[in-house]
């Protein structure tokens, strides 16, 4: 037995488990996903499984909400922790907790299942079970008493090692029954805000978000590979993610193991949980992060892949400028807030309009997106706004759906002729969106164009304005061959 077996795993792990347990290095020596470099002293688990012999068995004892059992689990837990603070482990003792209360072989009896931790450095040995075996039965009297129980003297397991009374005459060998063996599960799920009732294991949120990914990962774990030998998840704790709608969950899960069976294939593992969450993408109600997966510490990032020719030209992200005056949209003080409902009514719907005309024209393959980044008021007589925009072309027009447009208010500003008449295009996809306006009389003449848009338009050739107010432009990035 490994010290990752955990035999008698059907409770919650309230104690150091929940913040340290989950990032112990796995069977491997690989770490789990909370600090995969560091070489600090790592949380390692052993069971300790007994039978009492003057505790009778009762139901309450099989409902870990019922007074019963969580009185008499934490007076288990007090006398272990006394036991194994004075024995060879003490220094590095953390705790146990006792996860089960199972009906013994008599009326009067009750067999009792625990995991314990400790703290081991990478450089130390594996924990000498056989050592502490003996130590736990001379401080029990020759496993007779802890603390006021009887104890049956040949039901002691210290992590799946056991000593029986040798027989002067055994009629066949002793065989080694199945043991509980532990691995951890850790993922991140993107649509579970994190909040504090999370962090708080007596919130009515965090036993109910407990359940819920407990079970879903039981259901999981049973159809899996493992499934004729799984014995249950428990989710051991909730931590923030990188995002604010995120939530990192960490779950110690079971199963029996013979002896002579081979450890647990935890990439072969990973790859089922992996088909079976639809590439780490789903868990139930829960979106999943595809890159958050765990299990047992090992994890699959996704392959980067380089560049076949260094000198290969990738599509580069080109971006532009559109401002343009609106005259039947009377400006006031709700259009000079972003974060007020009227700015960002007309955002979207100026947005909504120029993406529909811009993906109309010829660059509408290539075309990706306009953002409205700013709306002021108008600088002549009866031009009540203004608007600027960063998208990929738009109209020179005078009328854009249900608003009107100053003749020539359109500007450009530095937009090269390479973009008006890119070589791979017969016609300027300028002139195109122009095209499109309801009065084509009141353009700018044709040769005048690319004369004007070189120049960088500064106001409108009818109404300039040395006052004219350039707008901030947010930018954003779009494609462009």
């Amino acid at each position: 037995m490994g010290s990752g077996s955990c035999k008698g795993l059907t409770g919650v792990f309230p104690w150091a488990l929940k913040a340290v347990a989950l990032t112990s290095q796995g069977k491997n020596g690989d770490h789990a996903p909370t600090h995969p470099t560091t070489t600090a002293a790592a949380l390692e688990h052993f069971t300790v499984n007994f039978t009492i012999t003057n505790l009778p068995y009762t139901s309450d004892l099989e409902n870990p909400d019922s007074a019963r059992f969580r009185a008499t689990q934490r007076v288990m837990n007090t006398l272990l922790d006394r036991l194994l603070k004075e024995s060879s482990i003490g220094p590095v003792f953390q705790g146990c907790e006792t996860t089960d209360f199972r009906p013994g072989s008599d009326r009067d009896e009750t067999r009792v299942d625990a995991v314990c931790a400790y703290s081991k450095e990478p450089s130390a040995a594996p924990l000498d079970r056989v050592g502490l075996y003996h130590q736990v039965s001379n401080k029990t009297r020759g496993i007779t008493q802890l603390g006021p129980y009887s104890l049956d003297k040949d039901s002691l397991y210290v992590n799946g090692y056991n000593e029986q009374p040798v027989l002067t005459t055994p009629t066949h060998a002793t065989t080694t029954a199945a043991a509980l063996e532990c691995f951890t599960v850790n993922f991140t799920i993107t649509n579970l805000p994190y909040t504090s009732d999370l962090e708080n294991p007596d919130s009515a949120k965090y036993n109910a978000t407990q359940s819920v990914t407990a079970a879903l990962l039981d259901r999981l774990l049973k159809e899996s590979s493992i499934g004729p030998n799984f014995q249950g998840c428990v989710t051991t704790a909730f931590r923030p993610g990188s995002d604010r709608d995120e939530t990192r969950v960490d779950a110690v899960c079971a199963y029996s193991k013979e002896p002579s069976a081979a450890p647990l294939d935890r990439v072969g593992l990973y790859h089922q949980v992996s088909n079976k969450t639809r590439g780490i993408t789903q868990l139930g109600p829960y979106s999943l992060d595809k890159d958050s997966l765990y299990v047992n510490g090992y994890n699959e990032q996704p392959v980067l892949t380089t560049p076949t020719h260094a000198t290969t030209t990738a599509a580069a992200l080109e971006r532009f400028t559109v401002n343009f005056t609106i005259t039947n949209l009377p400006y006031t003080s709700d259009l000079e807030n972003p974060d007020s409902a009227k700015f960002r009514a007309t955002q979207r719907v100026m947005n909504m309009l120029l993406d529909r005309l811009l993906k109309e024209s010829s660059i509408g393959p290539v075309f990706q997106r306009c953002e409205t980044t700013d709306l002021r008021y108008g600088s002549c007589s009866n031009v009540p706004l203004q608007c600027s925009h960063l998208c990929k072309g738009t109209s020179h027009a005078h009328v854009l759906h249900s608003y009107r447009l100053r003749t020539f208010s359109l500007l450009l500003p530095a937009l090269p002729l390479s973009f008006l008449s890119p070589p791979h295009m017969q016609r300027s996809p300028l002139r195109e969106v122009m095209a499109r306006s309801q009065d084509d009389s009141k353009f700018l003449p044709g040769p005048l164009l690319h004369e004007h848009a070189q120049n960088v338009f500064e106001g409108a050739e009818e109404c300039r304005d040395t006052n004219h107010t350039h707008t901030h432009i947010l930018e954003r990035q779009m494609t462009m061959k």
